[in-house]
């Protein structure tokens, strides 16, 4: 017998001598009890008068709690047969679910997603399972990324798995077979050959099963009910233009995914490991990025205006023409490519940004108190309001930028006569561009950098 044979007997063992004691001890009660309680006030002789009485009250009183057991054990058997039949529910949802997802029609496909997004809500107890469904359908329906992955070969930081990987379609994935097994029954009748076909590119906007296991996967209720530091892989996928918004992307990986042009706009992500993804012209507005891993990862033109991202990781990232405006940045790892980026207002306290490239970038009235610009390239950033009294920067750093009366220096290199004469030229030729009394104005220079992002 099997250790689950066993125990069901000594269940049903243990199941039987409860209620065969239970009826004995009834019987004894009702036939003995009284004599065993209060004999001493019985009498055999005066059974007929006053002492009946009290032999049928206590009697009555064995019945009643005889019947409240009864009810109670009725009670509890219901409450597991409601158990039984509500799982058996469940896992009826569930096969039926899966049998939806594995159809040619999208809608079916639509609707088994939602199933499962439903057993998620209804069955706590089945969360984790369904989870793990919808992300290997994701893994499967979505299409695999087949363009070069920046530096993710010799990435130490990457996954072991993805190191030297470029993702391709499993040779036991169904949906895969599925599609080889039409094409080849296609060409049979057509007369032609699949060999050599090139493959089709991937689709510009994910297609609406793939959206909708997104939204499911990374929703709040699917999210509540799961265990968020079991980590949900969803790397070198290609997403692009996937609506993420306010999406809960925590444990969930991305590394090396692509995200182009994708919405991710208020996504709570801390800790998400986006390291090598493609998020080009990506929107992270108001996204939580705090201790997020984005090394390497391609960040051109992509708006993370007001996220909060402390000790995040961009090192080696590229970040060119990246919008960072009034964004938490304290202790972000910024050794990254941002030539162009807008980082207006941006708290970059104790940030590392050494070796970065911040040629042309906007610095107006950002805090850099701390921060490390040890080997940054600062040529031509623009340095109105800027705070950078207590940061590791050198004379000939800020010489190469742009740097205004209004721009807080270390007081060493503040009284640097070439770099007076810097701040001298620099006033100059801001005043010949906008004027007397508009110089250190940095909502104004802000204003005209932004306008012409525009065109240039």
């Amino acid at each position: 017998m099997s250790k689950i044979q066993v125990r069901r007997f000594a269940l049903l063992a243990g199941g039987t001598l409860v209620v065969i004691t239970v009826v004995v001890g009834t019987v004894l009660l009702l036939w003995r009890g009284p004599w065993l309680v209060d004999g001493e006030y019985l009498s055999r002789k005066d059974l007929r008068s006053g002492s009946a009485a009290l032999v049928t009250g206590f009697r009555t009183s064995v019945v009643q709690l005889a019947a409240v057991l009864g009810a109670s054990v009725a009670l509890i058997y219901t409450a597991f047969t409601y158990r039984l039949t509500r799982r058996g529910q469940v896992t009826d949802r569930f096969t039926k679910a899966l049998e939806r997802l594995g159809s040619d029609e999208p809608y079916v496909r639509i609707g088994g997603v939602l199933a499962l997004e439903q057993i998620i809500q209804d069955a706590h107890d089945q969360a984790s399972h369904a989870t793990q469904v919808l992300a290997s359908f994701l893994r499967k329906r979505a299409p695999h990324r087949t363009d070069q992955v920046r530096d993710i070969s010799n990435a130490r930081w990457a996954p072991n798995r993805l190191q030297g990987q470029v993702s391709s379609p499993r040779r036991d994935d169904p949906f895969s077979r599925k599609k080889q097994i039409t094409a080849s029954r296609r060409a049979a009748r057509n007369g032609t050959s699949i060999a050599g076909t090139a493959p089709a590119s991937p689709p510009t906007y994910p297609e609406d099963d793939v959206q909708q296991a997104l939204r499911a996967l990374t929703g709040a209720a699917c999210r509540r009910h799961t265990d968020s530091s079991v980590p949900i892989n969803l790397s070198l996928l290609h997403l692009t233009h996937a609506e993420l918004g306010n999406a809960d992307l925590t444990s969930i990986h991305f590394w090396g995914t692509n995200l182009t042009n994708a919405n991710l706009e208020n996504a709570k992500c801390p800790g998400v490991k986006l390291g090598a993804a493609d998020l080009k012209n990506a929107n992270l507005r108001k996204t939580d990025l705090r201790k997020a891993i984005l090394r390497s990862a391609d960040l051109t033109n992509a708006d993370l205006s007001h996220a909060q991202a402390e000790e995040c990781d961009f090192f080696n990232s590229v970040l060119r023409d990246a919008r960072l405006c009034h964004s938490l940045l304290r202790g972000a790892k910024l050794g990254a490519d941002l030539p162009g980026a807008d980082l207006t207002g941006s708290d970059l306290t104790r940030a590392s940004l050494s070796l970065a490239d911040l040629t042309n970038a906007n610095l107006i009235g950002v805090k850099l108190q701390e921060a490390d610009l040890q080997g940054a390239v600062l040529k031509g950033a623009y340095l109105n309001e800027a705070d950078l009294s207590t940061a590791r920067v050198t004379a000939d750093q800020i010489i190469s930028a742009r740097p205004t009366n209004s721009t807080k220096l270390p007081s060493a290199i503040a009284q640097n006569p070439a770099v007076i004469s810097r701040i001298a030229e620099v006033e100059e030729e801001m005043e010949s561009i906008f004027g007397s009394g508009d110089v250190a104005s940095s909502s104004r220079l802000t204003s005209i950098l932004h306008e012409a992002r525009r065109y240039f």
